[in-house]
């Protein structure tokens, strides 16, 4: 390691010049020798490839090897692969509580509501909570710190739920398992972004939201499997603790990928930069006070929610479809009764949104071409120019809740299930979508402003998704099931008929936002 301080010298210059009197030469000689190292290290980084600005700061050259994004293939995928499968069990974990609710509230005396709340809705309550309080704060801490942390809680809190007798164990649990798994939604976002480039993003990204839809699929067979077996719903969450103990082992051999840290690690192996340096590092890592904090996480993204009518439309869209995947499953048990089955081939039913939620890769190599089309043809990509997905997904999304409605019981009792459970394909390719895309057009339209604009997205989500497995089931036990399912179908035609009108009127909408006025006049 090269020292830029070298502080025994300079120790035995001070030492000297002061025992003569002379100040200034002393002053001379620090400066002289500062300068002298600095342009020693200044020689060593520009060695080791790496870029010094004018003002002194250092940086990555574009294809340095240690950069992240640089890395071994091997590597940026299991450390990719280790976090999205911790998405995916996240998310099953967290589709689980409306079913195992359903098996706990006997034995705990309770109201199937109560029993909701508790299994259900308290763990996405905490994860609403942890989207507005983790993202600032996780980056000042690193990627594999902060996933690694999050790990170890969430497989504790795990832990006591499956362990609980008493109903506060219960819900202290799920709320810090929801608080947890927050974290890897905030964070995942930035690691794909140090590790991956454009293209490749496209496909990760979508493996990330297809994660989450696979994990909403398992969720019901998983619960009501261990829940209805001789084991009981308390091995639900052992089994989920023991899948988060898995991942959290496998964090431990992931690397730290935040350029700025990977950044500060580098040049720390080959010098030692002083205080009194002019050479430094720039640092984005550091805490956020609590006034930054309620201004960037809490007002700034309030306001712009507030005075952007086109963001609050595509807000709802994305939030109520992806929150219907969590209503559905507590209905189903209920629905396919009508069929004769038990409550363990209900579950099953719901594997075929998995189905739907890979075939929506196809879009992705569609998507693809429209962008090397337009970079042909000298034209610059518009967000519009990514909506192929949603367009297709909205009318999907329609016909399969109607074609779901009037497919079971009682009006269609005589029906193969099949031709219900049928409907679940579309309506898992539509999640995606409405996920992937819309998130996306949010992105694009707002730039500079992404994170305080998708902000309210992740909050309303986990906040719908909820409540909904608490409406579900009024709506499903108090209602026909064919009325209640066409409710849902009500709802999503309206999405249809934005769909239509984003077609033909999307790139208006987007211009007419004050947002996107401003920054044009600029």
């Amino acid at each position: 390691m090269i020292s830029a301080a070298r502080p025994t010298g300079i120790a035995q210059e001070t030492t000297f010049n002061s025992r003569n009197g002379d100040s200034s030469t002393q002053a001379i000689k620090l400066i002289h020798n500062t300068t002298t190292n600095d342009e020693h290290v200044r020689r060593e980084l520009i060695a080791h490839g790496f870029l010094i600005n004018g003002e002194g700061i250092v940086t990555w050259s574009g294809g340095h090897p240690r950069h992240p994004r640089n890395w071994n293939v091997k590597r940026k995928i299991y450390d990719t692969g280790t976090m999205i499968m911790f998405e995916l069990f996240g998310t099953t974990i967290s589709n689980t509580g409306s079913l195992t609710a359903l098996d706990a509230y006997k034995r705990f005396n309770i109201s199937k509501d109560l029993a909701l709340f508790a299994f259900a809705s308290t763990y996405l309550i905490g994860q609403a909570i942890g989207a507005i309080l983790f993202p600032q704060y996780t980056e000042s801490y690193g990627r594999k710190p902060t996933y690694l942390a999050s790990a170890v809680v969430f497989t504790l809190a795990n832990v006591v739920v499956g362990a609980s007798d008493n109903l506060a164990g219960i819900i202290i649990g799920r709320f810090v398992s929801g608080l947890m798994s927050a974290i890897p939604g905030s964070v995942l976002s930035g690691s794909i972004e140090d590790l991956w480039g454009i293209q490749a993003r496209i496909w990760v990204v979508d493996i990330w939201v297809l994660a989450s839809v696979l994990g909403i699929g398992i969720a019901p067979s998983f619960a009501i499997g261990i829940g209805a077996s001789r084991l009981g719903w308390q091995w639900v969450y052992h089994f989920a603790a023991i899948g988060a103990a898995v991942i959290t082992i496998a964090i431990f051999f992931i690397k730290e990928s935040r350029p700025s840290r990977v950044l500060k690690a580098a040049i720390q192996s080959l010098v030692t930069l002083p205080p009194s340096s002019s050479i430094k590092v720039e640092d984005d890592d550091s805490m956020p006070s609590f006034s930054a904090f309620v201004h960037t996480g809490l007002f700034k993204p309030l306001h712009i929610f507030c005075t952007e009518p086109f963001l609050v439309i595509v807000t709802l869209m994305s939030a109520t479809a992806y929150s219907c995947a969590y209503l559905l499953p507590e209905a189903l048990p209920s629905v396919y009764a009508g069929f004769g089955y038990a409550p363990t081939q209900s579950g099953l039913v719901y594997l075929y949104m998995c189905v739907g939620g890979v075939l929506a890769i196809l879009v992705r190599v569609w998507d693809i071409r429209i962008s090397h089309r337009r970079l042909q043809q000298g034209k610059e990509l518009t967000p519009e120019d990514k909506l192929l997905g949603f367009y297709i997904a909205a009318p999907l999304l329609t016909a399969a809740f109607w074609w779901f409605a009037w497919t079971i019981p009682p009006y269609a009792a005589s029906f193969s299930p099949v031709v219900s459970s049928l409907a679940i394909i579309p309506m898992g390719f539509a999640i995606n979508e409405f996920d992937y895309v819309l998130t996306g057009y949010i992105v694009d339209t707002y730039t500079s402003v992404a994170g305080s604009a998708c902000a309210p997205l992740g909050f309303l989500r986990a906040i719908l998704s909820a409540v909904f497995p608490i409406v579900g089931e009024k709506m499903f036990e108090r209602m026909d099931n064919n009325v209640a399912a066409s409710i849902l179908a009500i709802n999503a035609t309206a999405y249809l008929g934005i769909a239509v009108a984003f077609y033909f009127f999307a790139n208006s909408f987007r211009k007419a936002s004050p947002w996107v006025r401003r920054e044009a006049e600029k």
